[in-house]
């Protein structure tokens, strides 16, 4: 793979900033033609779109995973971790308030409560239509043309830690592409390898969040010089080896043995 990223960045495909470039660049980028390719998701699809000078021309579509071969689906897709790790919410125990913080969150898993968390305020963003909520024209075609995730997240907790109802998932995405986008990051096998909710045994906590700190960061140092070749790929091998002095083979153990005790 990082054979592979480094030619596209001596082939100038890739762009030389990619390390460092934040969204609201990489956009930027889109819109002005210097960039046919990014790492998004299927809201910014629609974000772009209406930023776009004349929409009706400006065009974005989903593409799915390489694999080694045509025809083969790819193990995973973009964004799709093989580690899922749950959401989870820590409430201090000097908090005067944990009676309340509790009920709070358990009202976004009674059915009003995922109503309001899923679609907004009844009335303003969703209006319910022989008993299903359906968005409003507020919420679906806002007038100052903002885009439906941003209205759900000021008025409710879309994509926070709730339970996603699939009737807003039929209306959050209203533009074709925005869909075809979402069947095709869809097209993987990745739920057929994904590990879900390994959690790191307590005794383990500590020394896991220090090594795994210091690990990732050399890491992704490491990816972005190899990519650009500040690094030769011919000192792959030695960066095995520093990982190795850094902790690597206790991290996967600590690993193994919390996800062995989650099995059980």
């Amino acid at each position: 793979m990082l054979a592979f990223m480094n030619r596209l960045y001596n082939e100038k495909l890739l762009d030389n900033n990619f390390a460092v470039t934040e969204e609201t660049a990489a956009h930027s980028s889109m819109l002005n033609g210097r960039s046919a390719f990014m790492f998004t998701a299927a809201s910014r699809i629609q974000n772009m779109t209406a930023a776009s000078a004349n929409p009706s021309q400006f065009t974005l579509l989903g593409v799915k995973a390489l694999s080694t071969a045509k025809g083969v689906r790819p193990m995973y897709n973009y964004a799709e971790d093989a580690v899922m790790y749950s959401d989870w919410c820590f409430i201090p125990n000097r908090s005067k308030n944990i009676e309340h913080a509790l009920k709070l969150l358990n009202y976004f898993y009674t059915p009003q409560g995922n109503l309001l968390a899923n679609f907004g305020e009844e009335g303003v963003t969703y209006n319910m239509i022989d008993g299903n909520p359906v968005l409003t024209e507020f919420a679906s075609k806002n007038p100052d043309k903002l885009p439906i995730d941003g209205i759900l997240r000021t008025y409710g907790l879309l994509n926070f830690p709730i339970i996603q109802d699939d009737r807003m998932m039929v209306q959050r995405f209203p533009l074709r592409q925005q869909v075809q986008a979402m069947e095709a990051w869809a097209d993987s096998d990745g739920a057929m390898y994904r590990i879900v909710n390994p959690s790191i045994l307590p005794k383990y906590a500590s020394e896991y969040a220090g090594l795994l700190t210091d690990i990732n960061t050399f890491i992704g140092e490491s990816r972005a010089q190899f990519i650009s070749g500040a690094k030769p790929l011919s000192e792959f091998d030695q960066y095995l080896a520093t990982l190795k002095k850094m902790g690597m083979d206790r991290l996967l153990e600590i690993l193994q043995e919390s996800y062995d005790g989650y099995n059980r």
